[in-house]
């Protein structure tokens, strides 16, 4: 539960120092449109930890581009389960609200013949 909240007040951190929506565009390629599945950031987070066991490995800042070619800037959380290899990238994109971007299972690292990570 500790490592819940510090997961938290460094997403909450994070955000207060992130802009909140970047007027630069991306250049013309074709779009992708998702629906992200978005919940109240300590809802999502409680739900991660406890029905699924995951446990936050990483965070970082990144960005989205949305329908309109405009970037949103945000915090992206890498959730891990070491015991089912399942795993949750989220996106933090508001304070408070929290979105799946990818869920999975038979998270390992990676692998090239030859290369060495």
């Amino acid at each position: 539960m500790l490592r819940l909240a510090y997961f938290t007040l460094v997403l909450i951190l994070g955000l207060g120092s992130a802009q909140a929506q970047q007027s630069e565009e991306i250049p013309e390629r074709p779009l992708l449109p998702v629906v992200l599945e978005c919940e109240k950031t300590e809802v999502l987070f409680e739900k991660l930890t406890n029905e699924y066991g995951e446990e936050p490995m990483m965070i970082g800042h990144g960005v989205v581009v949305l329908l309109n070619r405009q970037l949103k800037e945000g915090l992206m959380g890498l959730w891990f389960n070491r015991a089912t290899t399942s795993y949750s990238i989220t996106a933090t994109l508001e304070e408070g609200v929290t979105c799946y971007v990818f869920i999975g299972n038979s998270l390992r690292p990676y692998e090239l013949p030859g290369l060495k990570l």
